[in-house]
């Protein structure tokens, strides 16, 4: 997605060096526009001795087993993103437990927070976005390929559970 316009007075944005490199500038309101990042959020559930995953409905990784996860809304808390978007796509209600780490990417436009928590209400059920759900053992998991940070999340979450 590219920006054309100013956000403050809606003239048309042109580039100019700014820290070395080219950034959006206003030459009418003299304001340089930065492109902040997306907050998505990511959360592993467990229920029981068992782990929730869902296979995506939707890109990205259509058709691939991953941990719920989604954007968080402007003005939204990113723990309260979580619960929701485990909710919404699964039935489940979370408690989080902790955090697991940010991930991101350079030249990316997504921040990503993993958290880890457990179920306390809900049957799971593929709701919004998911093709399918499935509770798995550590040595029953599917192929976590669909997002880029899954395995390392799951690395994180694997070390904290070790050390409880």
């Amino acid at each position: 997605m590219s920006v054309s316009y100013c956000q403050y007075c809606g003239s048309f944005l042109v580039t100019k060096p700014f820290r070395g490199k080219s950034t959006l500038y206003c030459s009418s309101c003299s304001k340089f526009c930065f492109l902040g990042p997306k907050l998505a959020v990511v959360v592993v559930v467990s229920i029981g001795n068992l782990l929730l995953l869902e296979k995506r409905a939707i890109e990205p990784g259509l058709g691939h087993w991953s941990f719920p996860s989604g954007y968080v809304d402007q003005g939204e808390l990113p723990e309260t993103a979580a619960i929701r978007e485990v909710y919404e796509e699964t039935g489940v209600t979370v408690v989080i437990d902790g955090l697991l780490g940010l991930y991101g990417k350079p030249d990316s436009p997504v921040l990503l927070i993993a958290y880890y928590g457990h179920s306390i209400n809900g049957t799971p059920e593929a709701k919004d976005e998911v093709e399918e759900i499935g509770l798995f053992t550590f040595e029953d998991l599917p192929e976590l390929d669909s997002l880029p940070h899954d395995k390392e999340i799951l690395s994180a979450y694997q070390t904290i559970i070790a050390k409880s």
